[in-house]
């Protein structure tokens, strides 16, 4: 695939990137700001491939204009084409990878932990360079099912992704902000806390807490994944006890200044919010995150509920 004009650029600006991260091992290791995410000399060569940089001192970059992340399509298990412009407005973490990969195999369950706990906060894009030769998007498939791991996977059938972001090496992962634009990368395997880091520049370039809208079968999903959540309620006492959803917390809207801070003390909590027809979840969750909640969402009103209620308190 051949590459032109902004794109060459783009990939080009990419490199340096991911390329300042090689030479930052050291520097990433200390104190904030930080500016790219430590590298290692275990990336593995694609076919054709240089030869990666190895760590060296400490450097720091020099301050560049923002390089946004170029645009390329990839597929899902199911075979449906995803670009990574569907994926922003929220922040992402780009994973490239293969089986055939060690250094790529032993990093993964440290991102599929990371996952676990923030996939609901920052999407997760683990590419696959299936190449068709080296590597099938059957073989990828099939090892990621082996491993049990729960990341969303995507594979690059069409190397459409490698070719795009000027992939060098095996793993490479990005760092984009809610906008697309790229904040760090490396080449080479990273560690749970410099995935963390990561994590934290591009969240924090994302600006103030927002809440989330989902819709009523994603909060079912995150009702039934196994971790803590609080149900919100935020219609009055008469609904409320009329119908509501099993487990509920009722707030009424017009009481959460007043209510929130001795009922829900952990502003880190996951809270799921939901009213009659969507107006006033909405309004309640943009008051929670004025207090300072940073996992909430709204997934509407229980006119749009297709579960189980109950009723009564």
């Amino acid at each position: 695939m051949l590459i032109k004009g902004k794109t060459v650029l783009t990939a080009a600006a990419l490199v340096i990137v991911i390329g300042g991260g090689v030479l930052l091992y050291n520097a990433l290791k200390d104190r904030a700001p930080l500016t790219a995410l430590p590298g290692t000399s275990q990336a593995a060569q694609p076919a054709g491939a240089g030869q990666s940089a190895s760590p060296g001192a400490p450097q720091q970059t020099q301050a560049a204009k923002r390089v946004k992340a170029p645009d390329f399509t990839v597929h899902d298990a199911k075979g449906n084409a995803v670009k990574l412009s569907d994926m922003l407005g929220k922040p992402v973490v780009l994973n490239f990878w293969a089986s055939w990969c060690p250094p790529c195999k032993s990093e993964m369950p440290e991102f599929n932990k990371v996952y676990e706990e923030l996939g609901g906060d920052v999407t997760f894009m683990m590419v696959d360079a299936a190449d068709g030769s080296r590597e099938t998007a059957e073989t990828g498939a099939a090892y990621v099912a082996g491993q049990g791991f729960t990341f969303p996977v995507y594979y690059d059938v069409n190397q459409d992704a490698v070719t795009r972001c000027g992939i060098r090496a095996f793993p490479t992962s990005l760092f984009i902000d809610a906008e697309g634009y790229v904040v760090t990368g490396a080449e080479g395997v990273i560690d749970e806390a410099a995935l963390r880091k990561g994590i934290g520049l591009i969240s924090a370039a994302a600006g103030p807490a927002e809440y989330h809208k989902i819709s009523p079968q994603d909060a079912k999903a995150l009702m039934d994944g196994g971790k803590p959540y609080i149900l919100l309620d935020v219609r009055t006492d008469a609904e409320y006890n009329e119908k509501h959803i099993e487990g509920a917390v009722l707030i009424p809207d017009y009481e959460i200044a007043g209510r929130a801070a001795a009922e829900l003390p952990d502003k880190s909590a996951l809270i799921l919010v939901y009213c009659r027809s969507g107006n006033r979840s909405a309004g309640a969750a943009k008051q929670l995150v004025k207090l300072g909640y940073t996992n909430v969402y709204d997934f509407g009103g229980i006119n749009s509920w297709p579960y189980g209620t109950v009723s009564g308190k």
